[in-house]
């Protein structure tokens, strides 16, 4: 049994007041169910920019290079983590997953304008400590006791009271750097802040001797979420930070803290994923809900085969049977699995070409019935399909094809049989890429 499942939402609508909703497509029988059903708005796809994760030119290592950025959209208050569209207006806010060990190379924000990023999208660029030298700008990290997190924008943000230690990697034999800051609270002659406040804030730059330089962004403030309204018994809720564990106070969770989720047994998660808490005091999205685990309704296909259920939770059971005239082929009982899923596939109603002649003088019941069908197709040259070729298949059966690599297939790859013994299209080829 097919059990693919697709979480599905409108792309990025303007407005972003809701991006918890999703549709939910089940794959059943080579059919799509959908379930939730949404409206999305219009959008004007003209105008879209598309946001592309693209490593900095020579990059010899492309999925680490790729992962050196962070990607954050204003609108829709989460991260980027895959390739996407954004309306007209998006904003997005880059800044590097390695903090100041890294580079970034170009602007920290970029805005959609008509189907153009401007300016355009940033890199990061890697500053190795190993071989710190006086042609790289010198990397930068740092150490805190207290609570801390990284802002979107990159920004290292600090609860007041803690101690900061600022470490500039430089060369040995080609000079000690200085530290410079704007602050007129106090001087820094080492690179510790002790009992950091919101004066402390502002760019500490490590300069080395040539004057290659590197920046740190800190910000002091003791801003806080509250925890999660939770009135569901089934929904966890479980709190992380980048200060550690024993610094995640649960009463006032600072900015940049975590929110994960599950659910109690038997239930499912609908929009899973985490929260975070942003400047302003304020999680980026509302949090999940929690809803029973179901199998999907029975759809039935042949109309000899009726199929009778008595819940769709997990554990009840299905129970098949044919029109008198049909044989069962199959499993004529069988349950909703814990995870969702019917445990089998259902079973198919088959007619007898032949009757018997009995002890008593009768002929066996008639159990013939003709039925439109299909023929194969044929393959495709360059590709195949997904499920072995059968002689004949019934009316709403399907076969899909695919292409080897190197190839593409030049219109869709799904064939449907159709009343009157004929295919839905013409079978697809393969042309080289």
């Amino acid at each position: 049994m097919q059990k693919d499942i697709l979480k599905v939402k409108c792309t990025n609508p303007p407005n972003q007041l809701r991006l918890d909703h999703f549709e939910l497509w089940k794959c059943k029988q080579g059919k799509w169910q959908v379930y939730n059903r949404i409206e999305c708005p219009n959008v004007n796809l003209s105008t879209n920019c598309q946001f592309k994760f693209t490593p900095p030119r020579g990059s010899l290592n492309f999925p680490r290079d790729i992962a050196r950025l962070n990607v954050f959209h204003e609108q829709s208050r989460q991260f980027v983590l895959f390739n996407q569209n954004f309306p007209n207006g998006s904003k997005l806010f880059f800044s590097c997953a390695n903090y100041s060990m890294d580079l970034l190379r170009g602007s920290s924000l970029s805005v959609c304008r008509n189907g153009e990023w401007l300016p355009p999208p940033p890199y990061c660029q890697r500053l190795d400590r190993t071989k710190a030298n006086d042609q790289q700008p010198p990397p930068i990290d740092f150490q805190v006791s207290g609570q801390w997190s990284i802002s979107p924008t990159g920004v290292l943000l600090v609860s007041r009271s803690s101690t900061i230690h600022l470490f500039c990697f430089y060369q040995l034999d080609s000079g000690k750097p200085r530290w410079e800051s704007f602050s007129s609270y106090r001087s820094y002659p080492q690179l510790t802040i002790l009992i950091a406040q919101p004066e402390d804030s502002g760019p500490f730059h490590c300069i080395l001797p040539n004057n290659r330089r590197n920046s740190l962004h800190l910000q002091i403030r003791d801003e806080y979420c509250s925890p999660i309204a939770n009135s569901s018994p089934t929904l966890n809720i479980h709190y992380s930070s980048t200060a550690g564990p024993h610094l995640t106070n649960k009463s006032h969770l600072f900015l940049g803290t975590v929110a994960q989720f599950s659910c109690s047994s038997g239930y499912q998660i609908l929009n899973q994923r985490p929260l975070i808490c942003l400047e302003g005091g304020h999680w980026s999205q509302l949090a999940p809900t929690c809803t029973h685990i179901q199998c999907p309704p029975l759809i039935l296909h042949h109309p000899q085969l009726h199929c009778q259920v008595s819940s769709y939770r997990p554990g009840s059971s299905a129970h098949c049977s044919c029109n008198p005239t049909h044989e069962l082929i199959g499993r004529a009982t069988f349950k909703c699995g814990l995870d969702g899923h019917w445990e089998e596939e259902l079973p198919k109603c088959r007619g007898s070409d032949f009757l018997l002649c009995q002890p008593d003088g009768y002929w066996s019941e008639l159990r013939t019935q003709c039925e439109q069908i299909c023929r194969f197709p044929g393959q495709i040259k360059h590709g195949n399909t997904i499920h072995p070729p059968k002689d004949h298949y019934l009316v709403g059966e399907r076969i899909f094809y695919y292409c080897d690599k190197g190839y593409n297939l030049n219109s869709e790859n799904i064939l449907e049989c159709k009343n009157e013994s004929i295919w839905s299209k013409s079978k697809p080829f393969c042309k080289k890429d």
